[in-house]
């Protein structure tokens, strides 16, 4: 970030605000508040984004899903699948299907 800010500060001059993914809070935050002068707001994520998308992957019955990362599933493990989208904190502990997943 701050190799292409830095290089673009006459571009920028008239910006007042800047938003940040929330992997900036922190040093990049503090790093565009001081050296850039600009007002900064940290941007995340909407707090619970996964049940609406289950919701819309369950209405479109697919015959398999390709998630990210590899792997397909078939439509018979997909209602395993999405209730673990929804009951499990896979995301941030490590986890599928309520098993760990080797590092």
């Amino acid at each position: 970030m701050r190799l292409l800010l830095e290089g673009a500060r006459t571009e920028i001059s008239s910006l007042k605000h800047l938003w940040l993914e929330a992997g900036y809070q922190g040093k990049g935050e503090r790093w565009v508040q001081e050296v850039l002068d600009l007002s900064v707001e940290i941007v995340r994520r909407p707090p619970k984004p996964i049940p609406q998308m289950v919701a819309r992957l369950e209405k479109l019955d697919p015959q398999w899903i390709h998630p990210m990362h590899g792997g397909s599933l078939p439509k018979k493990v997909v209602p395993n699948y999405t209730r673990a989208l929804r009951e499990e904190g896979f995301a941030f502990e490590g986890k599928i299907f309520g098993r760990m997943i080797p590092s």
